[in-house]
């Protein structure tokens, strides 16, 4: 059982025992006694989402506006295989939301500023504004793929806490970029890392730092998102007429044209916890 004071969000972090063990969240209920993950299984959105994957499973809560009442005594049943479970948790504030930023590259490509301008702008596409931003030199790849996107997270250990590392790269092969979904918090962790290519448009960072609080594709090969606010579309029409489908201009959908955000995705990023007053 885990207990819950009042906050805006929660982040659940389950570190396998060794990372090609598959491991995860079993069961989870919530105090109002909805069913949040049964059997490994999303509750929410069309039961194709697990929550259980190899190398770390991380639960950003909520994921949706039918979670919203935190406060109380939360059920949770965890898998076998597990080593660590830690739980990050972020109390509500009418102020300001920052957000802070620690950048990892190979060699200095892009001026500091610029990169800051850029961050700023795609920050307050998602509501939240930019705190620091630290630019690192690192023992890194130049270029990477799909695949490989997140090869060179540790050298996020030397940011900090609290943070979000981005490796900053000349290419990423075939991608506008590349987040974990959702992202945690812990400096080092294979889940704390965005990959991006060093001219990211604004759009597309807003884009990755949606995924990193939890937002899903409406529609992509892994099913539906999480929330009933945005519109579905046949995958098949997402990949081939992705301009036909309804809401292609949200900012989530895969492919990247537009900014619009549903209240509901909007409430999942205000509730998120990687920002601070």
């Amino acid at each position: 059982m885990l207990e819950v004071g009042d906050v805006r969000g929660l982040l659940l972090v389950l570190q396998p025992e060794s990372e090609d063990t598959p491991t995860g969240i079993k069961e989870l209920i919530a105090p109002d006694g909805t069913m949040v993950v049964a059997d490994h299984v999303y509750q929410a959105g069309d039961g194709d989402r697990l929550a259980t994957a190899e190398g770390q499973t991380v639960l950003a809560i909520p994921h949706n506006a039918e979670t919203d009442a935190l406060e109380g005594n939360w059920l949770i049943q965890i898998a076998s295989g597990a080593g660590r479970f830690e739980i990050w948790a972020a109390a509500d504030d009418d102020g300001v939301r920052h957000v802070d930023i620690v950048v990892f590259t190979s060699e200095i490509r892009v001026f500091q500023t610029d990169l800051e301008s850029r961050f700023e702008q795609a920050l307050q596409l998602l509501g939240f504004e930019l705190g620091t931003l630290e630019l690192h030199l690192a023992e890194m790849r130049d270029t990477v793929d799909e695949d490989s996107a997140f090869v060179d997270y540790a050298v996020s250990s030397s940011g900090r806490d609290g943070a979000i590392s981005v490796l900053l790269y000349e290419d990423v092969v075939g991608l506008d970029g590349k987040a974990s979904v959702p992202g945690t918090l812990g400096a080092g962790e294979r889940g704390n890392v965005i990959a991006l290519e060093d001219d990211a448009a604004p759009l597309i960072i807003a884009h990755e730092i949606g995924h990193f609080v939890g937002l899903l594709h409406p529609v992509d090969g892994g099913g539906s998102d999480f929330l009933e606010s945005t519109p579905l579309c046949p995958l098949d029409t997402v990949l081939d007429e992705p301009l036909s489908c309804p809401g292609s201009d949200n900012l989530m959908f895969r492919h990247i044209t537009g900014s619009s955000l549903t209240d509901e995705q909007r409430f999942v990023i205000e509730r998120s916890v990687i920002w601070h007053p």
